[in-house]
């Protein structure tokens, strides 16, 4: 199948979808308005599927894997405090839900760690099993879930129908079906870049979560 939406692309889909998302999530003048509430949380479903996506065909495009883990973990710990204010956190709840950049880490580091022992069936096994049991632990957005996801993306990425199946059921688990409406992005890439956006979208993760408080604030 012809791709059209290249790496650029498809990543500001999913900045802009988890822009209306988290709009609606953190700006109180919002929650009076369940109808509109829902539509902005329902839109928001499209961006994680796609960070998923792109982690893995980031592990294939990466020089250098350490920097790509590294650099993940730095913006999970740097967009926390942020993450937590946004969303009116406590002092109380901060550690109840960590932010996405902390599951797309573990994802990376599970595909990782199974890439290099792609012959070792029972390693991978305990793999898949330790980082689902990490995220749940750490209580990660999207958790257990966001694992199984970036995993397949992973192991089906040269079997479409068994990926398209995977992703589809894995967002109905979920409970957010429209999810996999993503797939209609992330089916179509054209394995070029595109724009260089690199740090402007690890970026933006943080800054917007501060935009939405003082916003909240103001």
């Amino acid at each position: 199948m012809k791709g059209y939406f290249s790496s650029s692309t498809i990543k500001l889909i999913a900045i802009f979808s988890m822009l209306i998302d988290h709009t609606a999530m953190c700006l109180h003048f919002i929650w009076v308005k369940p109808e509109l509430y829902e539509i902005m949380r329902t839109l928001g479903r499209l961006a994680f599927p796609i960070f998923c996506f792109c982690i893995v065909r980031g592990y294939f495009h990466t020089s250098n894997i350490r920097n790509y883990i590294l650099r993940l973990f730095l913006f999970a710990f740097i967009s926390e405090i942020p993450f937590d204010l946004a969303r009116g956190a406590s002092a109380q709840t901060y550690f109840n839900h960590q932010n996405v950049f902390f599951t797309l880490c573990l994802g990376l580091i599970a595909v990782y760690m199974i890439d290099s022992m792609s012959d070792n069936i029972i390693f991978q096994v305990y793999v898949i099993i330790a980082s689902c049991i990490l995220a749940y632990a750490l209580k990660t957005d999207y958790n257990i879930f966001g694992i199984i996801q970036i995993l397949v993306f992973y192991y089906f990425r040269d079997r479409r129908t068994l990926r398209i199946a995977g992703i589809i059921i894995v967002n109905i688990l979920l409970g957010q079906p429209f999810g996999a409406v993503s797939l209609i992005f992330t089916e179509l890439y054209n394995d070029k870049r595109g724009l260089k956006l690199k740090y402007t979208l690890y970026a933006f993760y943080p800054v917007h979560f501060m935009v939405l408080y003082y916003i909240n604030m103001l």
